[in-house]
């Protein structure tokens, strides 16, 4: 009896085990193609659970409900959060999180050329290197 129990409660395991793994990648498909819509990139290409919780789905069954967050850059430099939802094997939606977004701010921008020097009058010269002078060239 004892062996029974074991062999199902280790089978009851290895189901669990196999369905996070095709949950997983299930999540991992979604995250990739909204990155690709948005032109994004899912950075280290993977996903994390974040919860996990039984739920009732629209059909009046008990599935997971899986929630999985992942990174993705528009630069390959700032990372954004994002998150996939799950219900069993079906994705139930995607949320990005754009607020760590770069601004134009946020880059190295060279600092605007002064304007060019005033032409002087011919004869005229500059003194100390800062303004027109009233004197004359001889």
């Amino acid at each position: 009896m004892d062996n029974i129990i074991f062999l199902l409660l280790l089978g009851a395991v290895l189901w669990f085990w196999m369905d996070n793994l095709r949950a997983r990648e299930a999540a991992i498909r979604a995250a990739r193609n909204a990155c690709k819509l948005r032109g994004l990139q899912l950075l280290d290409e993977t996903v994390g659970m974040a919860a996990l919780k039984p739920r009732r789905g629209p059909d009046g069954r008990m599935r997971f409900a899986r929630r999985y967050r992942f990174e993705f850059s528009a630069d390959g430099v700032h990372r954004n959060l994002g998150e996939i939802k799950l219900l069993g094997h079906v994705l139930e939606g995607v949320e990005m999180s754009f607020a760590d977004l770069p601004l134009e701010a946020d880059y190295e921008v060279e600092p605007p050329k002064p304007p060019p020097a005033p032409k002087l009058p011919l004869g005229w010269k500059v003194i100390d290197g800062s303004s027109p002078s009233s004197q004359r060239d001889e």
